[in-house]
């Protein structure tokens, strides 16, 4: 099973948006690209993943993953950003990510989607909190998907992606 992911989190984006009406408007401001590929979905006896990535400041941005797997603890790892190209690995040592609140969603699942998350050594202690909680999407992994805000030792606004619930 290989993974591969590429983030580019400190982009100057603009553009024009398009509405309905046919009407334009100019757009501008910062966003993160971020891609994954790899050999599969999941590997064997793996239930899911969870993956949070947002801006701590104006220079570092986090992203933060934990692959869940039947019958082990979750393994956890990530990475701290800078916007000068510094890149600082994380493992499950440094981190915690803790499901908060079980939302149940109009499926009928059951979802954690607030969670706390700390990483003591960058003083990170948040509490994350999604805009909306209906953005369930029935793929061939189904996964909730979408905006998320940060509070806590960092206020901020950032993405969450959860699978396998």
């Amino acid at each position: 099973m290989a993974s591969f992911n590429i983030t580019a989190p400190f982009l100057d984006v603009s553009g024009v948006l398009t509405l309905e009406n046919g009407k334009p408007i100019k757009v501008s401001g910062k966003a993160w690209m971020s891609k994954e590929w790899g050999s599969g979905l999941m590997a064997e006896g793996q239930i899911g993943w969870d993956w949070f990535v947002f801006p701590l400041d104006g220079n570092t941005t986090v992203s933060l993953s934990q692959y869940r797997h039947k019958n082990q603890m979750p393994y956890v790892f990530g990475m701290l950003a800078t916007d000068d190209g510094k890149v600082m690995r994380l493992d499950g040592d440094d981190m915690t990510i803790t499901p908060r609140k079980l939302t149940i969603m109009k499926n009928g699942k059951r979802i954690p989607l607030s969670w706390h998350i700390s990483i003591p050594e960058y003083g990170v202690d948040v509490v994350t909190k999604v805009h909306n909680p209906n953005v369930w999407l029935p793929f061939i992994v189904p996964y909730w998907e979408g905006p998320i805000s940060v509070s806590g030792s960092h206020y901020s606004s950032g993405f969450m992606q959860l699978t396998g619930y």
